[in-house]
């Protein structure tokens, strides 16, 4: 009685066939990637990456059970990251200060945009920053303070207020600051304490613009910025319940 030869493995004809499945995928495919990957340098898509962070950002607030957040600023290159911060608070420091969160690396930005605070009050068109009034043409100064800012949650997960004093938690921290500018006397990472050009310790925000690097250079061109560019770029608010950017359109 003969029996029959199991035989494992594809076939020459369905291997043709799984081929040609493959490259249609991958033909059909490429536009929809191409489409993801031009989207990350986008406002909506820059607001999807902070919407991410900001999810993670609540998830570390509950397990740590501590105020947590995001800090959004830039390095010694104009690039801006988003930084995940924990409630870390040292008495001979400050009760509030806060630092980078272990074995979390930052986010970088795409490098066309960057995410901004203000708030504009009435009857001006100047910007203040913690109730400050800011000077459009003292550059850097002013980009930075705008672009340097917190977003916090407390332990139950909710959108809060929190003063914010960002400090690494030791010198060589590597994950806050470069190493090796830190020897040197000087921080990657604007940080809050005393380091040039020194940011003081702030309120969170609940708010933020994204707005294009270059667009903004050309306002700056006229002294006016806010005039001819930022107030017209939409304010995103962030649900104090969800953690998540309120969608208005």
């Amino acid at each position: 009685m003969k029996t029959k030869q199991k035989h494992n493995g594809l076939t020459l004809t369905e291997t043709t066939i799984v081929v040609a499945i493959v490259a249609m995928m991958a033909f059909f495919g490429l536009p929809a990637i191409k489409t993801f990957f031009n989207s990350i340098g986008t406002p909506g898509g820059v607001k999807s990456m902070i919407n991410a962070s900001l999810s993670s950002a609540r998830a570390i607030a509950a397990r740590e059970q501590k105020y947590a957040g995001i800090r959004f600023q830039k390095d010694t290159d104009d690039n801006q990251y988003m930084i995940f911060i924990v409630h870390d608070p040292d008495p001979t420091v400050s009760v509030n200060r806060f630092t980078a969160v272990k074995n979390v690396k930052p986010v970088k930005l795409p490098e066309n945009l960057a995410v901004m605070v203000y708030n504009v009050p009435s009857g001006t068109s100047a910007t203040d920053i913690n109730d400050t009034a800011f000077n459009f043409s003292a550059e850097p100064q002013w980009d930075t303070d705008a672009t340097t800012f917190s977003i916090i949650f407390s332990p139950s997960g909710k959108l809060t207020l929190h003063e914010v004093k960002a400090m690494p938690a030791i010198a060589a921290d590597q994950i806050f600051n470069n190493l090796v500018t830190v020897n040197a006397g000087n921080a990657n990472f604007y940080q809050d304490d005393g380091v040039i050009p020194g940011i003081d310790a702030e309120q969170s925000y609940t708010s933020f613009i994204v707005y294009e690097k270059k667009e903004l250079e050309k306002a700056e061109t006229t002294g006016q910025p806010y005039d001819n560019y930022l107030q017209n770029l939409k304010l995103n608010f962030i649900n104090a319940y969800t953690g998540s950017i309120i969608k208005t359109d």
